[in-house]
């Protein structure tokens, strides 16, 4: 049998056929459930489902799921048991994520950051984060909004900061400020890469060659995506 979560819809269907209970039902409960957080009595919903409708357990021998949703857990996928796969950013928002305890404890190495480049860069692209800030539909983003605001926030502090004669703690506050800039630009880096995956196939296969968080060599992963391309 195969099990399709590709789509609500053909993961409704799917639930129908394996359970007996009609598809709308399954429909409504996702509905009703919009929001949620906490799923860790989701079993126990279920059952209650399969029952109160005259449903039949499925025998899950035999089955083959076809999914586009893809993770990795260090932790024995303690936060999906908890709050169920949510979006990058809402993961955020939980403490005890493992998205946010990466970012928390991520620490950057100052000392082999070039301040003067990035300096530079942000001055030659001010134009560009102007544009954005003015664009009132990218305002109605939440933490896009807020990952502007920190680049920002970072040129201010570079532009009147950064000199020959720049003191510790000066650099220590600009560190704090870089750590920020990198925790939002990697949520929604992510979050770009979930859209261009769903929407763009091939720019996603392009970007994947580009991941900054991948290291092995460009010929490696050309071999790698490129092949997966149909």
């Amino acid at each position: 049998m195969l099990y399709d979560i590709r789509t609500s819809e053909k993961a409704a269907t799917t639930l129908e056929t394996l359970t007996g209970v009609n598809r709308t039902i399954w429909l409504a409960e996702q509905y009703k459930n919009y929001g949620r957080i906490d799923y860790t009595y989701a079993d126990d919903d279920v059952r209650n489902i399969i029952t109160k409708h005259g449903g039949h357990y499925p025998d899950l021998n035999d089955l083959e799921m076809v999914v586009t949703h893809i993770t990795t857990s260090s932790e024995k996928c303690r936060q999906i048991r908890q709050h169920g796969i949510v979006d990058l950013v809402k993961a955020y928002e939980f403490a005890n994520s493992e998205l946010r305890q990466f970012l928390e404890n991520y620490e950057i190495n100052i000392d082999k950051i070039n301040l003067k480049d990035i300096r530079n860069r942000l001055d030659d692209n001010k134009d560009l984060l102007i544009n954005l800030i003015s664009n009132g539909n990218l305002l109605e983003h939440e933490t896009f909004t807020e990952m502007l605001m920190t680049i920002m926030h970072l040129k201010e502090e570079l532009d009147t900061r950064y000199c020959e004669e720049i003191e510790e703690y000066e650099i220590k506050h600009i560190e704090k400020d870089l750590m920020a800039v990198y925790k939002y630009l990697t949520i929604e880096w992510a979050e770009y890469m979930k859209y261009l995956s769903r929407n763009y196939p091939s720019l996603y296969c392009k970007a994947l060659i580009n991941n900054p968080f991948d290291n092995r060599d460009k010929r490696v992963k050309d071999k790698c995506f490129l092949e997966s391309i149909k």
